[in-house]
């Protein structure tokens, strides 16, 4: 960009002249910027800096609440093991559930059917 500051001389007709700004450089420049960072921008979305909806539980603990549920531990004793709230231990179990059904429904489509373009 241009660094100017200060006061010209106001009798100063040719200050535009001897400074010969390369302006299409400089807007050309930008567009380049523009260009290169655009992909970043996109990628980051409308509210790059929004408060996350929660901290993600580490796939570890997720694992160890599946494990420990199926050794039919009670969920308030999964919950003080993995050091997570009831509800959240509940909500990875509920999930957890969910998958099982899911796969299970699978297994009525042949696999041309479940992986067609």
């Amino acid at each position: 960009m241009f660094e100017c500051h200060g006061t010209p001389v106001k009798n100063d007709n040719l200050s535009d002249v001897y400074t010969n700004r390369p302006f299409g450089k400089v807007f050309q420049a930008i567009r380049d910027v523009l260009e290169y960072v655009a992909a970043m921008f996109r990628e980051a979305g409308r509210a790059p800096f929004a408060p996350q909806a929660q901290a993600y539980t580490k796939r570890s603990v997720v694992d160890r609440i599946i494990q420990l549920h199926e050794l039919n531990y009670p969920t308030g004793q999964i919950a003080a093991a993995v050091g997570l709230s009831g509800s959240t231990v509940s909500r990875h179990i509920q999930s957890y559930r969910q998958s099982l059904v899911h796969d299970s429904s699978r297994e009525n489509y042949p696999a041309s059917q479940l992986y067609a373009d």
